[in-house]
This record gives structure tokens, sequence and C-alpha cells, in this order.
């Protein structure tokens, strides 16, 4: 894969983990105005992670046709890690 291509996939996975956080402060914030049961939580947790698990198998697919390296793992934490940086400013926002 050439340089400008892996660049570009790094920026697309860099957005993907800022997104899923993103995705997951509006699911705790759900699950905040929902106030489910101990079950309800247990369960919602898992299909959240379940369904963040395959939109984030279906994009790596679509994007790098399934072909996972390191800078893809090291990109998708720091897009975590960017959001953790903006997070108060998101949290604000909602």
């Amino acid at each position: 894969m050439p340089v400008l291509d892996q660049v570009i996939v790094f920026s697309l996975v860099v957005t993907w983990g800022i997104l899923g956080g993103l995705i997951f402060d509006f699911y705790r914030m759900l699950r905040r105005i929902w106030r489910p049961s101990h079950w309800g939580t247990s369960l919602g947790d898992i299909a959240f992670w379940f369904l963040l698990t395959g939109f984030t198998v279906a994009f790596l697919v679509l994007i790098t046709w399934g072909e996972v390296r390191f800078y893809v793992f090291l990109a998708m934490s720091m897009g975590v890690g960017v959001y953790f940086l903006i997070k108060r400013l998101v949290k604000s926002f909602w």
C-alpha cells in the first residue's frame, strides 16, 4: 500500500476512533436518561459493544480490505485519546 494511502487510512481510523468515543458518550447519556435495571444495563452494554465492534470491522473491511496493521490500532487508540481530550466540550454541548 502506498504511503499516501496509509496516511489517508490513518486519518480515517483516527476519525473513526473519535466517532466511537462520541457514540459511547451518547449511549451513556441515554442510559442515564432511561435508568435501566442492572440487567438492562448489562444487556445494553453487551449490545452496544457488539454493534460498535461490527461497525468497526465493516469500516476496516471497506477502508483497508480487512488488512489490519499496527498503525490501525495506533490510529484507533489515538482517536479515542483525542476524544478524551475534547470530552468536556462535547458533554457541555449535550
